[in-house]
């Protein structure tokens, strides 16, 4: 993986664990323009969806 691409990534982990922001709006502000492909792309790196991985950290 590149090392751009694992920085967002691991900001985007501590996002979704650590803040109320819905994934649209954490996929903008880590420069996506298509929430869709953001999702895409984290789940193929991490083997969840967005959603599914924040709901599995709440808990």
């Amino acid at each position: 993986m590149h090392e751009r691409h694992h920085l967002v990534l691991v900001v985007c982990l501590n996002m979704l664990k650590g803040s109320n922001l819905n994934i649209n709006e954490i996929s903008f502000l880590l420069g996506f323009d298509d929430p869709n492909y953001f999702s895409r792309l984290f789940k193929r790196n991490v083997g969840l969806t967005p959603h599914v991985f924040r709901e599995q950290s709440l808990n």
